[in-house]
């Protein structure tokens, strides 16, 4: 499916014995004799243990990099939020200016449930850390959001959402938690 799509390509791999580069041969670059990509010596394609070369996959190169870059958790949001309102439209990161001139990036800014939201993902709930809670609350509210998004693919440590409740309610916004596929709408009163 994901070959379908044109995320990710089928090939065999080479082990080189000459240079001892590990390479990814695309199927269409495939020859009737392999030949290492690296020092262009003749070398096998792995095989298993029939002897038949092991088809192998890898992400295209430009989801490759989006997903090192921790874009992920950015789809994960959109997809998630989506679920509860096919109307949501949310923009990943986006790079605002302020009337002042100071420019900023937000990870998540658009419209959900008819409100607009914004806030921070991260591919690891640990890159949600107390100290940037308050910059990244300030900027929510400055960039007039009714929410303040939280994302991580995994679950958010409970102290960082007990000072992210607070902060929420300091600034008189609601805050959405997602994590994984779990969206948690808290209200200001919680």
């Amino acid at each position: 499916m994901l070959c379908q799509q044109g995320w990710a390509e089928r090939g065999f791999s080479i082990k080189c014995e000459v240079c001892s580069v590990r390479s990814f041969v695309p199927m269409e670059q495939t020859q009737p004799t392999s030949i290492c990509p690296a020092c262009q010596a003749p070398q096998p394609y792995e095989t298993n243990g029939y002897g038949a070369p092991v088809l192998q996959y890898r992400l295209h190169a430009l989801i490759d990099h989006a997903a090192d870059q921790g874009v992920l958790p950015h789809v994960m949001a959109i997809a998630a939020l989506s679920k509860h309102d096919e109307g949501t439209f949310l923009i990943p990161g986006a790079d605002v200016e302020f009337p002042d001139g100071a420019r900023r990036e937000v990870d998540l800014f658009g419209i959900h449930n008819g409100t607009v939201v914004a806030g921070e993902a991260k591919t690891s709930p640990t890159g949600l850390e107390k100290s940037d809670l308050e910059s990244d609350i300030k900027l929510t509210a400055a960039l007039g959001a009714d929410a303040h998004l939280m994302v991580a693919i995994g679950d958010i440590a409970e102290s960082v959402v007990v000072q992210a409740k607070q902060l929420t309610r300091v600034a008189s916004l609601r805050l959405i938690l997602i994590e994984g596929e779990k969206v948690t709408y808290v209200d200001r009163d919680d």
